[in-house]
């Protein structure tokens, strides 16, 4: 549901972002919204208690309507979701003639526009991707970073790495590592991993293998193979950090067990 994309939590607070305003909806749907994510809120912060999503006739009680009415707004929330939905699946069928994909793209372009996040996050890959539209970071690096400041934490992490590509319109390491960061602080392991590259390498950083250490361990902890793969050779090495054979073995292990052939050699 859309209150997922741009819930933003702080203590015991449910923010309403302030894009929500311009999408058209009633205010019956915004208060709908706003209620839905205060228990999205206490869900989060108490798993046990807070197991299921409220009733229509529990959000009818507390923004003050009949359960009629807390149905029709929660459907006016679900009814944008499934649009989009259906736009990126018409995008993505190859049955479709170039031209049908193009339109159903300038649609999901007219969601983003009126702030639609994850609309925004499809539209900036569709522009880095190519094929439907013409490639164009610009364009891309635009709405992907729309969607971050949303807080859309794979539009923080597409943009992170568009940002430290090798294209001289849209390149920013600075920005590209902060964005990578802000998505890895909020549980993407995949962008803990490439912080620990980064890190690494010094490719568009400066290099610190402290700092490369404690990131692939962040991704690693998190279940990414290749930040497994990445600490069990550096401590089975014994170069760049101190030789530690059975813990690099340890992170070998885990990440044969998810498939990671390098690493099985290693294992076997």
């Amino acid at each position: 549901m859309l209150v997922n994309e741009a819930l933003n939590t702080h203590g015991n607070y449910a923010m309403i972002p302030n894009v929500l305003y311009s999408l058209g909806l009633k205010a019956g749907a915004i208060a709908a919204y706003g209620f839905l994510s205060s228990c999205e809120c206490r869900r989060r912060g108490d798993r046990d208690r807070y197991t299921c999503h409220p009733s229509q006739a529990t959000i009818a009680l507390a923004i003050g309507c009949s359960r009629k009415t807390a149905g029709k707004y929660v459907r006016e929330l679900d009814e944008r979701d499934e649009h989009r939905t259906e736009l990126r699946r018409r995008i993505e069928d190859v049955t479709l003639t170039l031209n049908e994909r193009r339109d159903a793209a300038a649609e999901l372009e007219s969601l983003a526009e009126g702030g639609d996040a994850e609309a925004q996050m499809l539209l900036g890959r569709l522009y880095r991707d190519g094929g439907v539209l013409i490639p164009d970071a610009v364009n891309a690096a635009y709405w992907l970073n729309r969607a971050a400041r949303q807080d859309v934490v794979p539009a923080q992490y597409a943009l992170g790495k568009l940002l430290l590509a090798p294209d001289a319109e849209t390149h920013d390491a600075a920005a590209g590592l902060q964005w990578l960061e802000r998505a890895a602080q909020s549980g993407h392991s995949y962008a803990a991993y490439r912080l620990g590259k980064e890190y690494l390498t010094g490719t568009n950083t400066e290099k610190n293998i402290t700092k490369a250490v404690s990131w692939f361990e962040r991704s690693a902890a998190a279940g990414n193979q290749f930040a497994q793969y990445a600490l069990g050779k550096l401590y089975l090495d014994g170069t760049l950090t101190p030789k530690d054979v059975p813990r690099g073995m340890a992170y070998m292990e885990q990440a044969a067990r998810q498939g990671n052939a390098y690493a099985q050699f290693f294992v076997d």
